[in-house]
């Protein structure tokens, strides 16, 4: 019985998507004076109770038992798996695994799976895993998978993979990976790639005797960084038998000049003490040391792949424990401000961009 239920579920999402998919090809306008309905229960599509006569009709609500599809909409919609509207939808779609929207849609479509729009979208999209708009978008998608707009932008995309298609607007993607065609975003993201954008590997050293490898992408001026570094206790730290890890992640800004480049850029991370490879729980549950770096940067580009640069900083350090590094290990000649287990200070440090 159980099985027969969850076929009958998975048949009607995937006659669900097909039947939207054929809706989306129509492009007959919607009609202004289509009849209003102010509640309407269905079962399935074209299965009304209390309106047998199916057509083009305007819902205020509209209620469905496993399916439901209905023209225009101006209220509220929902379904427990799907919920398809060939016309206007101004008001709210919330279903159990899927929404569809042919055309512009203000309000929001919330759904454990997919929400699709096809025209206009001024609104919110709330999807379990995939949200896409294919027209023109203002407001907010927020997705457990993946966001996808293929109009113009105008707001924010939340998920961990984010894609934009080229086209007018400002958006900001915050995510794990972002994709963007249009170099109007503002990407908050371990890996972006954007149209015209930067995409850098950078190897650098720095005063606290840290050997550090990096990356930053982003726009043509906005980007993120994260760089992890590794330094032998045995330099001039306290910890001599330990090997000291440096992680740290930000955002920044990039001013070019022909080959010049000017950066100020902000990040938090932490310093741990390994003594053993068998210390790697501490990059998850460890103590470590503070660090938040403000950084202004200087370089030169002698290949687009290929510069130099050099920089000061402001370093902040708090030692969290009395076993993790000590922050005065890593004051050496810059001038510093010493208070019990924090440190102020100022850094430097060069390397090598490619």
């Amino acid at each position: 019985m159980k099985k027969g239920f969850n076929a009958l579920v998975l048949l009607f999402v995937i006659l669900g998507n097909l039947a939207a998919q054929d809706q989306g090809q129509d492009n007959t306008p919607v009609k202004d004076d289509a009849p209003v309905q102010f509640f309407s229960l269905q079962v399935i599509p074209g299965l009304d109770v209390f309106h047998p006569q199916f057509g083009k009709v305007t819902n205020i609500f509209l209620l469905a038992a496993i399916a439901g599809k209905g023209h225009n909409l101006m209220g509220a919609s929902t379904a427990s798996i799907g919920m398809i509207h060939t016309g206007r939808v101004q008001g709210l779609q919330f279903s159990g695994f899927f929404n569809f929207a042919a055309e512009d849609m203000d309000g929001a479509q919330i759904a454990s799976i997919n929400n699709s729009a096809r025209g206009l979208v001024r609104g919110v999209q709330i999807a379990g895993v995939y949200n896409y708009a294919s027209g023109a978008f203002y407001g907010i998608q927020a997705s457990g998978l993946i966001n996808r707009i293929d109009g113009d932008i105008w707001g924010i995309q939340f998920a961990p993979v984010n894609q934009r298609s080229e086209g007018d607007g400002i958006s900001v993607q915050v995510g794990l990976v972002n994709f963007s065609d249009s170099g109007n975003v503002i990407p908050i993201g371990i890996v972006n790639n954007v149209k015209g954008g930067m995409k850098h590997f950078s190897v650098f050293m720095d005063d606290m005797m840290f050997l550090n490898a990096g990356y930053r992408s982003g726009s043509r001026i906005f980007y993120t960084h994260s760089s992890y570094g590794m330094s032998n206790g045995a330099i001039n730290h306290s910890k001599k038998n330990d090997s000291l890890i440096v992680s740290r992640g930000g955002f920044g800004f990039e001013f070019p000049i022909d080959k010049f480049f000017i950066d100020v850029d902000f990040s938090r991370g932490n310093i741990l003490s390994v003594n053993s490879p068998d210390d790697w729980w501490k990059f998850f549950l460890g103590s470590n040391t503070t660090i938040i770096q403000l950084r202004l940067i200087a370089g030169y580009k002698l290949y687009e792949r290929f510069g130099f640069f050099a920089g000061i900083s402001y370093d902040y350090l708090r030692q969290n424990r009395n076993s993790d590094p000590a922050p005065s290990d890593f004051c050496g000649s810059m001038p510093a401000n010493l208070r019990g287990k924090e440190a102020h200070k100022m850094g430097l440090f060069g390397g090598l961009q490619f």
